[in-house]
C-alpha cells in the first residue's frame, strides 16, 4: 500500500521500534496475548463440564428406566406367581409404558379368562352333580323293582305288570336325563362350528316353524301363528337351529298345557329378529321333572350363533324369544 493510504497512530503505552526495509523504514510493536492459554483452559473445562453435566443426566434417565424395568420384572414374577389381581404399574407415556399399559390389559384379560373359565366349570361340575342324582333316583327304583321280580315277590300278575310299566317309566326317565346330558355336553363343549353365509330370515324358519307346529299338533297342542316375515338375512348354524326347535318342542309337549294354545310370533328391533313362543305351563308331579338342561342348551347355543335367548314366567304364561342379529340393513317388512 502506498504511504499515504496508512493510517497509524503512536500509543503512549505502546513501545515503537524502528526497522530497516530495503524500500523504507518501519516502526514495530510487539504485542504478547500471554492469557491466551487460559481461553483455551476455560473452554476446555467448558468442554469437559458440559460432556460431564450430559452423561449425568443421561445416566439418570437410564437408571430411572432401569429401576422401572426392574420394577416390571418384579411385577411380571408376581403375576407368574399366579396373582392376577396385581395391578401393572404404568408409569410416563414412552414405550415402557406402552409396554407396561399392554402388559396390565393381557392381565386383566387372561383374568377374566380364567374366571370365566371357573365359572364354566363350577356350572358343568354343578351340572354332572345335579344329573348324577337325578340319574341315580330312578336307577336305584329300578334295581328295587328288578329284585323284586328276581325274587318273584309280587303277588299277582297285576302287581307284575305294574313293577314292569314302572320300571318303563323309569328308564325312558334315565333316557331323557342322558339325552339332556348328552346335548349340554355338546352345546357346552362343541367349538369348532361355523356360521353359514347369510341367508333370508323367512327362509331360514319357515319349513322349521312348519315342522314344529305340526308336531305340536299331532301332539294334541293348538297353535296360533302371529309371523310377519322380513326379507333380511341373518347368519346361523342350520344344526344348531334344528337342535333348539326340537328341544322347544320337546319342552312344549312335556310342560305346556294342552288346553291353551300355543302362540308363535315374531318380534323385529333395528338390531335383531326373533321368533316368540309363549304357552300355559302345566303343574308338575314332581319337582324333578324339570331339571333346566334344555334351556341351558338353548341359550349355549344362541350365544354360539352371536343371538341371545330370553325366557321369562308371567303368572301361568311362559315366553321364551330367540334373537338373531341382523346380517345386513334392513328392508320393509313383507308380511306372511
Amino acid at each position: 500500500m502506498e504511504t499515504e493510504q496508512i493510517e497509524a497512530g503512536d500509543y503512549e503505552w505502546t513501545v515503537y521500534y524502528t526497522v530497516r526495509f530495503s524500500d523504507g523504514n518501519a516502526e514495530i510493536s510487539i504485542h504478547g496475548m500471554y492469557f491466551y492459554q487460559y481461553y483455551n483452559y476455560a473452554l476446555t473445562a467448558e468442554l469437559l463440564l458440559s460432556f460431564v453435566l450430559f452423561i449425568g443426566i443421561v445416566m439418570l434417565g437410564i437408571r430411572y428406566k432401569i429401576r422401572y424395568i426392574r420394577k416390571l420384572r418384579s411385577e411380571i414374577e408376581i403375576l407368574e406367581g399366579g396373582d392376577l389381581d396385581y395391578k401393572i404399574t404404568v408409569e410416563g407415556r414412552d414405550e415402557l409404558a406402552a409396554l407396561a399399559k399392554g402388559l396390565d390389559e393381557m392381565r386383566s384379560s387372561f383374568r377374566e379368562k380364567v374366571r370365566q373359565e371357573a365359572r364354566l366349570m363350577e356350572a358343568s361340575q354343578k351340572m354332572v352333580t345335579e344329573m348324577s342324582h337325578d340319574i341315580r333316583t330312578p336307577l336305584t327304583a329300578i334295581m328295587l323293582y328288578t329284585e323284586i321280580l328276581k325274587k318273584r315277590q309280587v303277588k299277582s300278575g297285576e302287581q307284575f305288570w305294574e313293577y314292569i310299566d314302572k320300571i318303563d317309566q323309569k328308564t325312558r326317565r334315565m333316557k331323557q336325563l342322558t339325552d339332556h346330558l348328552f346335548e349340554y355336553a355338546l352345546a357346552a363343549g362343541d367349538r369348532g362350528e361355523e356360521l353359514e353365509e347369510p341367508a333370508p330370515f323367512d327362509a331360514v324358519f319357515y319349513d322349521l316353524l312348519s315342522e314344529t307346529c305340526a308336531y305340536l299338533e299331532q301332539s294334541g297342542f293348538r297353535t296360533e301363528l302371529e309371523l310377519a316375515w322380513r326379507k333380511e338375512a341373518i347368519r346361523v348354524n342350520t344344526e344348531f337351529v334344528i337342535r333348539i326347535l326340537d328341544n322347544i318342542g320337546s319342552n312344549l309337549v312335556k310342560y305346556a298345557d294342552p288346553v291353551y294354545p300355543v302362540r308363535v310370533s315374531t318380534e323385529y328391533t333395528e338390531q335383531t329378529a326373533g321368533i316368540v313362543f309363549e304357552n300355559a305351563g302345566r303343574k308338575l308331579e314332581r319337582k324333578t321333572d324339570s331339571t333346566g338342561i334344555g334351556l341351558e342348551n338353548i341359550k349355549k347355543m344362541m350365544e354360539r350363533m352371536n343371538g341371545a335367548c330370553a325366557a321369562e314366567e308371567r303368572g301361568e304364561r311362559f315366553r321364551l324369544k330367540l334373537s338373531f342379529p341382523w346380517a345386513e340393513p334392513q328392508e320393509k317388512i313383507q308380511n306372511c
